[in-house]
């Protein structure tokens, strides 16, 4: 797995650091985003989501998300869900498993609007950061160059492809694998 992630930040690294890069209003899977729109209508407008906004949706947390104050969603792509066992969306998606599946969407979450310039700065000289996502669990940033990575609570890795997509009031970076929480 550590291989795996290492490979990955090595591909980033020599794609030119795309992955912190960011612009106003950049594409995701090659449609526009908009600052004018809701972090929701961001997403429903992206065709690399789906499984992430069936996970928002099916959770009940739709109305929800960035509704009390700005946030920071760490968005991963379909291909992302796809690495997870076989099952596992499904099953989180079952009535019984709802609070799970809460959980999982908001351990993507953190309070406030942090830009790849903010996530950079709190990362200098190698140092990690801990975000407290809204899930209440730790999330840890480090940075390797441009290359902006997040570290789940059991070490699993997940690169930020795409930085700063801004919303109305929040900020969505695209990554590729679903963070777990413990």
């Amino acid at each position: 797995m550590r291989f795996v992630a290492h490979a990955v930040l090595g591909m980033a690294l020599l794609t030119g650091g795309m992955a912190a890069s960011a612009q106003k209003d950049p594409d995701v899977g090659d449609v526009q985003m908009s600052h004018k729109q809701t972090l929701l209508e961001n997403l429903t407008k992206s065709p690399i989501h789906r499984r992430l906004l069936g996970a928002i949706q099916a959770a009940g947390l739709a109305e929800s998300l960035g509704a009390n104050g700005r946030v920071t969603l760490f968005a991963p792509t379909d291909d992302a869900f796809a690495k997870l066992p076989a099952g596992t969306l499904t099953n989180l998606e079952k009535p019984e498993n709802i609070e799970q599946l809460k959980r999982l969407v908001l351990y993507h979450v953190v309070s406030g609007r942090l830009t790849a310039k903010k996530l950079t700065k709190m990362t200098r000289k190698g140092q990690a950061a801990t975000l407290t996502t809204l899930a209440g669990l730790p999330l840890t940033v480090k940075r390797s160059g441009s290359v902006l990575t997040l570290i789940d609570t059991k070490g699993n890795l997940a690169v930020i492809l795409t930085a700063d997509v801004h919303a109305k009031d929040d900020t969505m970076h695209v990554t590729d694998a679903v963070l777990m929480p413990n």
